[in-house]
C-alpha cells in the first residue's frame, strides 16, 4: 500500500497547474491517458499559456539502423557464467 498514497485525481492535478507551466506528458504506454482526457475536456481558465511537452518518434521498429545508427552497447555485459 506505499505507492497507492501517491496517486491523484485528474481534478487534483489540474488545480495545481499554474499559466506558464511546462508539463511532461509520458509517451507511449507511460502517457497518462486520463489525464490528457481531462487537460483536453477542461475549462479551466488556469490552463493557459502551458507549454505540454510529449516525445514521439516516427520511425518503423523494422529500420535497418539509417544513418549508421548502432544500438548496439558499447561494452556489452559480460556472460552470466563470467567465461568468455
Amino acid at each position: 500500500m506505499g505507492w497507492e498514497k501517491q496517486l491523484v485525481s485528474p481534478e487534483q492535478v489540474i488545480h495545481m497547474m499554474r499559466p506558464g507551466m511546462r508539463v511532461f506528458v509520458g509517451t507511449g504506454v507511460a502517457e497518462p491517458r486520463t489525464l490528457v482526457k481531462h487537460l483536453l475536456a477542461s475549462h479551466c481558465n488556469k490552463l493557459v499559456d502551458l507549454e505540454l511537452i510529449q516525445l514521439a518518434s516516427f520511425a518503423e521498429g523494422d529500420r535497418r539502423r539509417p544513418c549508421g545508427f548502432d544500438p548496439q552497447p558499447s561494452f556489452p555485459d559480460p556472460p552470466i557464467d563470467g567465461n568468455r
